[in-house]
């Protein structure tokens, strides 16, 4: 009996520092990343690399522990993510606070180790009905202090990001926590539904005023925005255009909008655009009725599970769902890794069991373990180019010699249908003078992504090389593309230069004279003065 007893007490250490718990702060911890100077895109790509892998490496340690092939299933326990998250999302507000400290306040929004004011928002939507539950399910009196201070913290950080759909959430949150909390002290309906009604309707009149006298032009860009989507969707409405549809196709619908409609007021804040600010509208765009049709079913399959469900736990996790379904319509949560985490946690609160069961078979616990040790391997694979892309870039920026563009050809074969590395790689050619190999890049390039970057860059390309003609075309795309910019405008000035045809010059020099500013900058100043002289000079 007591060498039983010994026994399971050493179990009971061993499950403490089991690596379970190190792979769950692995994953919130890749959530959150600050940036890694060691990949090209220093902020979103090292979150998911991390995020990918230890993901799988914690599924590929819940396959392999003694206790799961003793009990033949894996334990998906949701109660053991909440407290990381909530302590990861702690560590992020402290982060912003005191950049807040040193650097003062961001005047478009706090964005901490995000690449914009909207991730923060998200992941801060994201975890505070988590840290609820904590606090609602501890029965400790410091314990429940210390998560209603978390979930302050991060309510606070979420106004300074100065999202209007993240503080959305948070209404909506605020009225779902009024209904629980007044369920406990008024036993009447009626009661709970005046208080619901009233903390609802002065919210309500706070973020109508807040709307109204904030952010009015880009309200209005975004509505431009969708608009100009749905005219895509409307021409392809069941099929959508397949990957990389929608960078393939949107800018020129903006060019062709603003080549019919010259004087719209949208003009001055049309800008290069990669996301609708819409998951449904870019799902659609790229892959149809049917992705678009997808991703509503899944929101909706996992929020209704998560409230039929008896468990709290899943319950309150539907919150987040719903706070993911809200951002969605206004923002691009699904570029971030955190929302990916809980789309699974939910999936697993609703399907915990089934889960478990079909981990009982050990062919499919064979098929789990294979596909896990696989990502790791082709993760870790992708991250070495990706440490050699960013090795190049950095070479280029330093050296500036034939050497880079050697570099840049090696990873080529790895690269070759990757949007970021075609236009990186067009670019340090054309600036090492080597325009053939970055004309045949850019034109590999617009198979994947065109845009007013792309087109100015091919106009670049083709002035250098003197195929004039051509690229009067990309320079005059890209002006409509974006009206408000000016350097396109420069491009076609010199263009029309050279080939001696002084009559579009003098139109383009009128009209770089005459275009109201968006931003005053030094490259405005010049590009306005070499319009006066009689010879414009080229372009730096």
């Amino acid at each position: 009996m007591r060498l039983q007893e010994l026994s399971e007490i050493t179990e009971r250490r061993m499950v403490r520092f089991s690596i379970a718990p190190l792979l769950r702060m692995l994953v919130a911890l890749s959530c959150y990343l600050p940036s890694v100077p060691l990949f090209t895109d220093t902020q979103l790509l090292p979150k998911w690399y991390l995020f990918v892998l230890g993901s799988a490496l914690y599924v590929l340690c819940l396959g392999l522990s003694k206790r799961s092939r003793r009990e033949k299933a894996c334990n998906f326990d949701l109660h053991r993510w909440f407290p990381v998250l909530v302590g990861m999302g702690c560590a992020e507000c402290m982060y912003v606070l005191a950049q807040m400290t040193f650097f003062g306040c961001n005047p478009i929004g706090e964005q901490g180790t995000f690449d914009n004011p909207a991730g923060l928002a998200s992941a801060m939507a994201l975890i505070i009905p988590t840290a609820l539950y904590c606090m609602y399910k501890r029965k400790g009196l410091s314990q429940r202090i210390f998560y209603g201070i978390s979930v302050l913290l991060m309510a606070v950080v979420l106004i300074l990001t100065k999202s209007r759909t993240g503080m959305i959430c948070l209404v909506l949150y605020i009225v779902v926590w009024t209904y629980i909390v007044s369920g406990r002290y008024l036993r009447r309906k009626t009661y709970r539904y005046t208080v619901l009604l009233v903390v609802t309707t002065v919210i309500a009149i706070g973020m109508i005023y807040y709307v109204s006298s904030h952010k009015q032009n880009s309200t209005s860009g975004r509505t431009f925005i969708l608009m100009q989507s749905w005219e895509l969707i409307s021409k392809r409405p069941v099929t959508g255009y397949g990957t990389n549809g929608f960078d393939r196709e949107y800018m020129h619908t903006q060019a062709d909008y603003f080549r019919i409609h010259p004087d719209s007021g949208y003009a001055m804040l049309a800008d290069e655009v990669r996301h609708p600010l819409n998951e449904f509208a870019f799902v659609w765009v790229n892959f149809g009725i049917i992705g678009m049709t997808g991703l509503v079913g899944l929101l909706l399959f996992l929020i209704v599970l998560c409230i039929r469900s008896k468990d709290t736990c899943s319950q309150l996790l539907s919150l987040s769902v719903v706070g993911l379904a809200v951002f969605c319509c206004f923002s691009y949560p699904l570029h971030y890794p955190l929302s990916w985490l809980v789309l699974l946690l939910s999936l697993t609160g609703v399907a915990g069991k089934r889960l478990s069961r079909l981990m009982r078979k050990r062919s499919a616990r064979y098929i789990v373990l294979t596909s896990c040790c696989l990502v790791s391997f082709l993760i870790i694979y992708n991250a070495v180019y990706e440490w050699r892309w960013n090795y190049a870039y950095r070479h280029y920026y330093k050296r500036r010699d034939m050497r880079t563009v050697d570099k840049y050809e090696e990873l080529f074969s790895h690269f070759h249908d990757d949007k970021y590395f075609l236009y990186n790689y067009a670019f340090v050619a054309y600036k090492m003078h080597d325009a053939k190999r970055a004309y045949r890049l850019m034109s590999e390039c617009m198979n994947y992504r065109r845009g007013y970057n792309t087109e100015l860059l091919a106009g670049d390309i083709c002035r250098k090389l003197g195929y004039y003609y051509e690229a009067i075309l990309h320079y005059d795309e890209a002006n409509y593309m974006c009206p408000s910019r000016f350097a396109p405008l420069e491009g076609l000035h010199y263009v029309y230069d050279t080939i001696g045809d002084s009559v579009n010059k003098s139109r383009i020099a009128d009209e770089i004279t005459t275009k109201k500013v968006k931003v005053l900058s030094s490259d405005v100043i010049r590009i306005k003065k070499s319009a006066k002289p009689t010879t414009a000079k080229d372009p730096p």
